[in-house]
């Protein structure tokens, strides 16, 4: 797998809400004498972009790739393209967008960062044609303005069908006039990344894995949170289930240090800071901004606490599930959720080697407890209770057998 740094661009402008300059087409045909041909491409493409292979559309979602300040990170993806491949002539096609390489409003100051700049490419393909092998990057690709003749992360996209040649992702086209070859454009100063804690956590928790690839997927998961210094990279998409992800897969612990973490950026930094409540933004004291000092975007932090320490899964206003996490980090932990038929409260301590656990609950509400793996109630010897209410003694199996 190779990272290309070669970025090209099809001109220097970029595009204004007054000076419209459109999107990018880039296009590069070859040859391949098998029919089974193998391929990657190693892609970035800023600000987003649209991957065609033969005509056909594989972009992985809708914003590709993942948004970031480029002068801090740059994500490439990575496609097998062996699929799309076909004996004899064969098109990779792209378009580029501003995305949040040229964003144009006001909106956090969008306009200002220092990064913005016409949309560009760098890209890695490498193909293996029986026993040659193929390889090229965005230098060798042909370029023209395309049908999009202005495009924004908020202010949508103008797409024009009359300045779209007809064809020009699939092999058989001809470039005419107006195909050139790109020019060379500044690099992008992020440090160059495949995999992020956002993309993977997402994956995981909207089942985009299977099932079987799911602990695979989670060990990735944990990888790159370590390889990231155990600190969170997220943006707002990526908070609101990372923790969550992390818990469910038996990294508690680990999502748990990485809320309370002291150092920038954790919930704990906040509170090191004097915050007495969520701000809008993860911005360290010498970037913070005039944003709201009081905001929910971050909020959902406080979800987690209920659902893994606390325990408290609501099913339905008359069903809840009790699957309390005991954090080793935690000596004791209480939470609270009101139903329409009254409160939910599990609170539960240590003592010694043991776990005290109170649950209350209405009487017309469906209240099961389930205890993590190595620990069961001591006098029910058991794991589960399909009626939880109540105060209970929790020990590790192996402690109750002594």
């Amino acid at each position: 797998m190779e990272f290309s740094r070669k970025f090209v661009s099809e001109c220097r402008e970029h595009s204004t809400y007054l000076k419209h300059v459109a999107a990018p087409l880039f296009r590069k045909s070859f040859t391949l004498s098998g029919a089974k041909a193998q391929g990657e491409i190693v892609l970035c493409g800023l600000g987003f972009y649209d991957l065609f292979v033969n005509g056909r559309k594989i972009t992985k979602g809708f914003l590709a790739p993942y948004i970031s300040n480029t002068d801090h990170i740059a994500y490439y993806d990575r496609y097998d393209i062996a699929p799309y491949l076909r004996q004899g002539e064969n098109v990779i096609g792209i378009m580029l967008g501003d995305g949040f390489q040229n964003a144009k409003t006001r909106v956090w100051d969008f306009m200002d960062n220092v990064f913005n700049s016409a949309p560009k490419l760098a890209l890695s393909v490498s193909l293996k044609d029986g026993a040659e092998e193929l390889r090229f990057d965005a230098t060798d690709f042909l370029c023209r303005k395309g049908p999009v003749w202005f495009n924004d992360l908020r202010s949508g996209v103008f797409y024009d069908r009359r300045q779209e040649p007809a064809g020009w992702t699939e092999p058989g086209f001809v470039e005419d006039g107006e195909w050139h070859g790109p020019i060379a454009a500044e690099r992008p100063r992020g440090e160059a990344r495949l995999d992020c804690q956002t993309g993977q956590a997402l994956a995981i928790h909207h089942d985009i894995f299977t099932d079987g690839e799911k602990p695979e997927a989670f060990r990735r998961l944990v990888e790159i949170v370590h390889r990231d210094g155990d600190k969170v990279t997220c943006g707002f998409l990526g908070l609101r289930v990372i923790y969550h992800v992390l818990a469910r897969f038996g990294e508690a612990e680990l999502a748990y240090r990485m809320v309370t973490g002291r150092e920038y950026p954790s919930y704990g930094y906040f509170i090191e800071r004097g915050d007495t409540t969520v701000p809008e933004q993860f911005l360290p004291d010498g970037k913070r901004r005039m944003s709201s000092q009081n905001h929910h975007f971050l909020a959902d932090v406080s979800q987690w606490y209920i659902r893994y320490p606390g325990g408290i899964n609501v099913r339905s206003s008359r069903e809840v599930s009790i699957r309390p996490k005991f954090i080793e980090s935690l000596t004791f932990a209480k939470a609270r959720h009101v139903l329409p038929e009254g409160e939910v409260a599990v609170a539960w301590r240590r003592e010694a080697d043991r776990i005290l656990l109170e649950v209350a609950c209405p009487d017309s509400v469906s209240c099961e407890i389930l205890l993590e793996d190595g620990w069961w109630f001591r006098e029910e010897r058991k794991a589960y209770l399909e009626k939880g209410a109540g105060r209970y003694e929790i020990v590790w199996k192996t402690a109750s057998a002594q």
